[in-house]
């Protein structure tokens, strides 16, 4: 009796994740937030709530470093390119997150965007670092079937997040902060 009720416990816990997204029953939603301790420890709760139903519009960083040499370098991540492709998923999450830490907390995500133009800066050894963050909003149904394309050009807004300057590291060290 002990063995069929944990593999009861064991299946529901599997299959609660899947079935709780949005359209679900209330109680179904409940059970799962509930229960999302166990599929969470045996990794089986696979980010269902982050991808279904809608996984709604992508956010992108572009960016521009500009060197002390003159050289300018331009960008964005995440991007296909990116290998290994492990790499590209954990890029492609950071992102993605930067919509909700907005509305959730200003300061972590102002901390988040300058900890992202140093990054930058560190790695083409630049003095200022400009951001932009692009959101990419997908594309109807019913304008895909008119011709429109996954790729479209109005169906990416940019919203400009400032201009970092950064010291050298043989300058002074000063807390850098984002000129707007």
């Amino acid at each position: 009796m002990l063995l069929s009720c944990g593999l009861v416990f064991h299946l529901t816990a599997i299959f609660l994740p899947a079935f709780s997204i949005p359209p679900s029953p209330r109680i179904v939603r409940d059970a799962y937030w509930k229960l999302r301790f166990y599929p969470q420890a045996i990794y089986m709760d696979h980010g269902y709530h982050f991808f279904g139903p809608d996984p709604g519009d992508s956010t992108l960083i572009r960016y521009v470093a500009r060197g002390s040499d003159g050289r300018t370098h331009r960008g964005s991540f995440p991007t296909k390119k990116t290998f290994p492709r492990l790499r590209y998923h954990r890029h492609f999450m950071l992102t993605e997150a930067i919509p909700r830490i907005a509305d959730y907390d200003p300061e972590t995500y102002r901390l988040l965007i300058e900890t992202y133009a140093r990054q930058i800066a560190k790695r083409f050894d630049a003095e200022r670092v400009e951001l932009y963050r692009v959101t990419h909003q997908m594309t109807s149904a019913d304008r895909y079937l008119a011709g429109g394309r996954l790729d479209d050009p109005e169906t990416y807004l940019e919203e400009y997040l400032g201009s970092f300057p950064w010291p050298r590291p043989n300058s002074p060290a000063e807390a850098p902060t984002a000129e707007r």
